[in-house]
């Protein structure tokens, strides 16, 4: 991926979970740039995905807040997945993924 973002594209994602390859794409649904920007699922695995991505500006430092709402398929047995399961996959994932957009922003800074 390179550049930017803007209101209206889409992205792909393409990963290995669980053994399976599975791809997610969503939609840039809103965007206040530079502070604000939400991506909503438009194809993928989930009933519904939703990922705000907030970015607070202070003393010269960026903090970057996600707050991810979504629904699981398959009734009961999504419910289980994810309590189970797929609750700390995502926030495994998250975490990973801030630390390696983290380390591209100091990276381009330098």
């Amino acid at each position: 991926m390179q550049g930017l973002l803007q209101l209206g594209e889409t992205v792909t994602w393409k990963g290995r979970h669980f053994g399976l390859w599975l791809t997610h794409e969503s939609s840039i649904t809103e965007m206040q740039a530079p502070q604000f920007f939400v991506d909503e699922m438009v194809s993928g695995h989930f009933k519904s995905f939703r990922h705000e991505h907030h970015f607070d500006e202070s003393y010269g430092k960026t903090t970057m807040r996600d707050i991810i709402s979504y629904d699981t398929p398959l009734g009961l047995a999504g419910a289980v997945f994810d309590r189970l399961v797929l609750r700390q996959h995502l926030d495994r994932l998250m975490t990973t993924r801030n630390q390696f957009i983290r380390q591209m922003a100091e990276k381009a800074v330098r």
